[in-house]
């Protein structure tokens, strides 16, 4: 006979467990920061296919958005080519974008993950309807420690992300931006 779990117990467990990941992606942050200033980060590239690679973060990002009542949608165009990069680096990267995009949209909200192809590279949108971003926080958004101070106070996080994710990106010899209008989404 094995012992069930109240549905509360359940709901703990799984909230300890997102907290615990966000933690270590915070940790993460960091290290990648620390390398980047010590110059020594590289990124070890291999090719597969994108679809896999954003495949292997939907079941984390599923429960992420779940726990704080947002809906993920993920989009990926089927014939998507093969991609070199550092599956690991760019995991980071996505995952630090839809943490973003849960954090700064509404209970109910929607954030989408779509991959396509524009102009021969693949072109991954991370997409949310919530509160917007000022343009005169857009241009500040890469530097490192950046937090506007609307965000401060009342979403929890190091200003790292973002600096640590154009880093990758840029490491991998891609582009990252941000298009956001105040009160549709980001």
């Amino acid at each position: 006979v094995s012992p069930t779990l109240d549905q509360e117990y359940v709901t703990l467990i799984n909230r300890m467990g997102i907290s615990t990941r966000q933690l270590a992606g915070y940790v993460d942050n960091i290290l990648g920061v620390s390398q980047i200033d010590r110059e020594s980060f590289t990124v070890e590239a291999s090719e597969g296919k994108w679809s896999d690679i954003v495949a292997q973060s939907t079941p984390d990002l599923s429960a992420r958005a779940q726990a704080h009542l947002r809906k993920l949608n993920i989009e990926i165009d089927k014939n998507l080519p093969t991609v070199a990069v550092d599956g690991t680096s760019i995991l980071h990267v996505i995952n630090n974008l839809v943490d973003n995009a849960i954090k700064y949209s509404s209970e109910g909200g929607t954030v989408t993950v779509r991959a396509s192809l524009k102009d021969d590279m693949v072109e991954t949108e991370i997409r949310d309807d919530g509160i917007g971003i000022p343009a005169s926080v857009v241009t500040n958004l890469f530097t490192k420690f950046y937090r506007s101070h609307r965000s401060k106070q009342v979403i929890s996080g190091t200003g790292l992300g973002l600096y640590l994710s154009k880093a990758i990106v840029e490491a991998h010899g891609g582009n990252i931006w941000v298009r956001s209008t105040e009160g549709v989404g980001t």
